[in-house]
């Protein structure tokens, strides 16, 4: 069992192997284009591209999400937000897709292609974020936010 602290409220956040809506799983748009052209099973994307795949873990209790680095160190934490600015996000800018991580071991177990991931399975979300907020979109237009979160500071272990 894996565990740590959130940096915003202090609570538990545990992955015992069924995430119970814990952990998710980013990737940068651009990497994904590049995944989708090659067309591999599903079932190889992580270990083809483990690189681009972010591990994302969200604390139950206050909402915060925490994302990982390949060593599984945390590098960023955004804590919601009540309202959603009208403010246009400055750059520098990452954007991308945002899976449960429940979702994507279905999908590969599934062994669809990378080019079916999204048609197939519709419970995903894009991200947009820089060094001070994140957005979460329900279209890849950005069109539709469905929520905002704040960056805070990484809390020490």
């Amino acid at each position: 069992m894996a565990s740590l602290k959130c940096s915003r409220c202090g609570y538990g956040i545990h992955y015992h192997g069924e995430p119970d809506g814990t952990e998710y799983v980013f990737v940068k748009l651009s990497d994904w284009k590049e995944m989708e052209r090659e067309n591999l099973p599903s079932d190889c994307l992580e270990l083809e591209h483990y690189d681009q795949f972010i591990d994302v873990w969200k604390c139950s209790e206050c909402g915060t999400f925490a994302f990982f680095d390949k060593y599984g160190h945390v590098t960023h934490v955004y804590a919601p937000d009540k309202e959603i600015s009208e403010n246009t996000m400055q750059s520098p800018t990452v954007f991308g897709l945002f899976f449960s991580d429940i979702v994507w071991d279905e999908a590969t177990e599934s062994r669809i292609p990378a080019s079916e991931i999204l048609t197939k399975y519709s419970n995903h979300l894009w991200i947009l974020r820089n060094k001070t907020m994140m957005r979460l979109f329900e279209d890849e237009a950005g069109s539709k936010c469905t929520a905002q979160y704040s960056r805070i500071p990484v809390a020490e272990s």
